[in-house]
């Protein structure tokens, strides 16, 4: 990072400590954490060490000393969230200041020079806990030029205008945009191309720059490049003249099919304004049942026009004879195939469902629907596989390679433990918490995708066809111990998956898209057509 200019937020201690630690000093005062993500005991509720206590000073200085001599280096900004998604066990003020206080006099009395790094999405996560007056006493604990705020959500649920810009402290237009890594294409480039200046003018000097916060990277690149550029910005910018600009940049060419292509995603995927909870969440990536459509956090619903990501889809095609030796073209060109596939995928569903309440469909058509479903899976995995960016390999490859930078006499069982680690985190992200964070980080990747998620659908839509064929309920609680099983075992596996791109992504995508195109359904509440687009269209 700091080869590249950059300036490390390294971290500090924020009261969570081992349970050893009581054994260790049976006269300081502990607390348990709030259970988070629903995981048992094993998992969950770390101690936490009262800030009041004089102990949480000492290792609070301990920690950063050692740090220093660790690194050789500090930049003295640190990061440090005690409550973030987890609320205190109090709601006195006067407390609530004395616990920031804690924090950084801890901090100084290592380093006089520091400077606090603070998430605020506490405050707007648990908006019931974190009134006004308690969130002003927190902050009024660390004066106004030793804390900066990233205010981590600003794009749709802002605290800095609630908060009185966050009452003199400095603090950052964050823009978080991804929960999960998730890989749906989605964006609101008007709100993020106005907001932050916006922001800035109304904070009366407090706003200190632009950030990003998403939880996962590589998707969706033009959301960030754009935040990115606001921070140089004093005007608003006009996305139908930025997006084209943003295209030539990308492609290194001004072309006038990808220009096109990317007023179609500007109008449809790039233009959900204030969209709440993320990325739109692919189907394929979900535990099979009905009742998959949802708005709000994570949402599947889709409520742009998806025949704009065919017509964007058509036109990156048409491109393709002069820019397909080019990486970022032949990224977009797979992100927006799977983005079809994902839709198509989202309407079969719709009409299975349509079909099956309906009980007028002859069971042989109804099967005959699901067997497309599964090719549309095959499809997907299809197209991911030619693109480095998308290979499942990949990550279970480099966590492997994890194992090789620790000292160990066993490196063999820890790249076990890493590999087993990247597929439950992928998945089902622990054991034994009712699923609460099953498919969390759920992420459209050849090799997750035909090996772990087409399964599971294989396995649900089977039992589909044969209760409507038999005429009797879906056996719901058989289809989840086999699927349970089936996710166990696929954790436990050492199956090793490609690191390398399979095919050409421009002859695969120009081939699915003559293979749809020859498909013409029309789906309620929405339609994804394509007959209209002739496969000679593309060549």
């Amino acid at each position: 990072m700091r080869e590249f200019g950059m300036v490390p937020a390294l971290p500090a201690f924020a009261g969570h400590v081992p349970e050893e630690l009581k054994t260790l000093f049976p006269n300081a005062k502990f607390t348990r954490s709030p259970n988070w993500g629903d995981f048992s005991d094993e998992f969950c509720c770390v101690y936490m060490l009262d800030s009041s206590d004089p102990l949480y000073h000492d290792i609070g200085k301990t920690f950063l000393e050692e740090q220093r001599a660790l690194y050789d280096y500090t930049s003295s900004l640190y990061q440090c969230d005690t409550y973030n998604e987890m609320d205190p066990d109090f709601t006195d003020p006067a407390k609530l200041q004395a616990a920031s206080r804690a924090v950084i006099d801890s901090m100084t009395a290592a380093d006089p020079n520091a400077v606090w790094l603070l998430q605020g999405w506490l405050f707007e996560n648990s908006p019931d806990y974190w009134t006004k007056d308690r969130v002003q006493a927190y902050l009024d604990g660390v004066p106004n030029d030793k804390l900066v705020i990233l205010d981590l959500y600003s794009e749709v649920r802002p605290v800095w205008n609630k908060m009185d810009n966050y009452f003199g402290k400095s603090w950052i237009y964050c823009v978080l945009h991804n929960f999960g890594g998730n890989t749906g294409m989605r964006g609101d480039l008007p709100t993020l191309g106005t907001a932050p200046v916006l922001a800035n003018r109304a904070s009366n000097g407090t706003m200190i720059g632009v950030g990003l916060t998403m939880e996962g990277i590589f998707q969706n690149y033009i959301v960030y490049d754009l935040t990115l550029q606001m921070a140089w910005v004093d005007a608003p910018l006009d996305m139908d003249e930025w997006v084209p600009s943003f295209a030539a940049q990308r492609y290194h060419s001004q072309d006038a099919h990808t220009e096109r292509a990317w007023g179609f995603l500007l109008q449809s995927v790039y233009n959900r304004t204030l969209g709440y909870g993320g990325v739109t969440k692919s189907l394929v990536c979900l535990i099979p049942h009905w009742k998959l459509i949802r708005d709000g956090f994570m949402p599947t619903l889709i409520t742009y026009d998806p025949m704009d990501i065919t017509r964007a889809w058509k036109e990156l095609l048409l491109a393709g004879t002069e820019l397909h030796a080019i990486d970022t073209y032949r990224h977009d060109l797979v992100d927006v195939t799977r983005q079809f596939l994902s839709d198509t995928f989202m309407a079969q569903y719709l009409h299975l469902e349509d079909m099956y309440q309906g009980k007028e469909m002859p069971p042989d058509q109804l099967c005959a629907w699901t067997e497309r479903m599964l090719i549309t899976i095959e499809r997907l995995d299809e197209i991911l596989a030619t693109s480095d960016d998308f290979l499942l390999g990949n990550w279970i490859a480099d966590a492997r390679a994890l194992a090789q930078e620790i000292e160990t006499s066993d490196v063999s069982s820890l790249r076990e433990y890493y590999e087993y680690e990247a597929r439950n985190q992928v998945t089902r992200w622990g054991d034994n918490n009712n699923e609460t964070m099953h498919d969390y980080a759920g992420k459209e990747w050849a090799g997750l995708v035909k090996g772990y998620y087409l399964p599971r659908w294989r396995m649900w839509l089977t039992e589909v066809c044969q209760a409507y064929t038999q005429k009797r309920d879906i056996n719901e609680s058989v289809l989840k111990q086999a699927r349970i099983a089936f996710e166990l075992k696929w954790q436990l596996s050492r199956e090793p998956y490609p690191t390398t791109p399979t095919g050409d992504a421009l002859a695969v995508s120009k081939r699915i898209f003559g293979e749809f195109a020859g498909w013409n359904f029309v789906q309620q509440p929405w339609a994804v057509r394509v007959a209209e687009y002739s496969p000679t269209q593309t060549s």
